[in-house]
């Protein structure tokens, strides 16, 4: 999702935060995962540049997320990113783990 919104930065200067996230189901905790990172981002001026899955089931997660500081004034945004939404989204296992869809409005 960040990789729309700017180009992601070296990994100087991050700093970590732990999110806890519970949900009804796992396609509810994947929107809720996406839109606390976006809030994170939007709110506190802070970029993820990486995270840790902890612990996660289908109705809860726990992850640390490594973010560094976003100055718009310094940084480019490529593309504003409104809302993490439910249209169109899947969610499947592979062989590999998990693919998703999903849709943002920019």
């Amino acid at each position: 999702m960040f990789a729309l919104i700017t180009d992601l930065p070296d990994a100087a200067g991050v700093s970590s935060q732990e999110i806890y996230l519970e949900a009804a189901d796992l396609e509810s905790l994947l929107v809720s995962w996406l839109r606390e990172l976006l809030l994170m981002f939007e709110m506190e001026s802070k970029l993820p540049v990486r995270y840790e899955i902890e612990e996660i089931v289908p109705t809860s997660l726990r992850a640390q997320v490594y973010q560094v500081d976003f100055d718009p004034a310094k940084q480019v945004l490529n593309r504003h990113i409104k809302a993490v939404t439910y249209h169109g989204l899947e969610v499947t296992p592979t062989g590999q783990g998990w693919e998703a869809t999903i849709v943002f409005d920019t």
